[in-house]
């Protein structure tokens, strides 16, 4: 969907990197650096940073978002960017990995990970269609029968009903089943 600009909406970026040992507050430094940075920028909407996990997740996830692609093509095209991951290099421990989230790709994250799958349009139809469809005739057939409003009340009820098993059961599921199928091996950008 277009916004009034014409561009498409918003757009998420997560970026994992693995910090090396002992460096850390190096790290927490830059980040403020560059966050103050960030927040200069048009469309810049926030910033949320993951710490790693102990045995769990090695990287440190930052989670950016912005009102459009084109307002973080001009971030990611600028001097200011380039210059402050030249200074993130000396406590990064391996290539950094970005992943550009728009629309339904959000629904596409790992139990217990933070960090989305963002696999292809046709595999999302496919897995959406797939939990989404049973869902679908089961409210129909035995919930909204059951519930004494118009059918636009039905409707409502059993399309909220079925949008929170999706987001809270049925995807996480999906996507664990599914996760070698829907991205194969993640994307890897060098040195960002």
């Amino acid at each position: 969907m277009k916004n009034a600009h014409g561009t498409a909406g918003p757009v998420t970026v997560v970026i994992a990197r693995v910090v090396k040992q002992g460096r850390e507050r190096e790290y927490e430094e830059w980040l403020a650096g560059i966050a103050e940075q960030l927040s200069a920028f048009e469309g810049f909407t926030g910033l949320e940073l993951v710490r790693p996990v102990q045995g769990l997740q090695p990287e440190h996830v930052v989670i950016l978002r912005f009102d459009s692609p084109d307002h973080l093509k001009t971030w990611e095209a600028s001097e200011i960017r380039s210059m402050w991951l030249a200074k993130a290099a000396p406590f990064t421990d391996q290539p950094v990995s970005i992943q550009h989230i728009t629309g339904m790709q959000g629904l596409f994250t790992l139990t217990g990970s933070n960090v989305a799958l963002a696999p292809s349009k046709y595999k999302m139809l496919i897995v959406v269609s797939a939990g989404l469809y049973p869902l679908v005739v089961l409210a129909n057939e035995f919930v909204a029968p059951h519930l004494p409003l118009p059918l636009l009340g039905r409707m409502l009820v059993t399309t909220v009903l079925n949008v929170a098993i999706m987001t809270y059961v049925v995807m996480p599921q999906l996507t664990w089943l599914l996760r070698s199928w829907l991205v194969g091996r993640p994307a890897e950008s060098p040195a960002r």
